[in-house]
């Protein structure tokens, strides 16, 4: 109720203190251009895991074919990111996919 007072109110432009929300919502992209390219010796979760924590009220949304990978990054990722007392948010296609990641953290 408040999230749709909010865009009656302001709109659809992604704003605190529902930013990352409407950033999902309206498929906003995070602007990562002038974050660091990836280290030769660094693993792509390494590199996930740097752009996640250098985030500040964005959202970083990755997907993949069945095999990529996804849930050992978002692990990774969301371990990384509760040790560094962000806030994470998880959404998939179904509650399914949620609980694997889920239990694979």
């Amino acid at each position: 109720m408040r999230l749709t007072q909010h865009v009656i109110g302001q709109g659809l432009t992604p704003s605190p203190p529902y930013q990352s929300t409407l950033m999902l919502l309206t498929s906003s992209s995070t602007n990562i251009s002038g974050l660091p390219r990836r280290a030769q010796d660094e693993t792509s979760v390494d590199t996930a895991t740097q752009i996640a924590l250098d985030l500040n009220g964005e959202v970083l949304a990755f997907q993949g074919p069945p095999g990529a990978r996804k849930t050992f990054t978002g692990r990774h990722l969301i371990c990384a990111l509760v040790g560094a007392c962000k806030i994470v948010g998880i959404t998939a296609v179904s509650h399914r996919v949620t609980h694997c990641l889920m239990e694979a953290s």
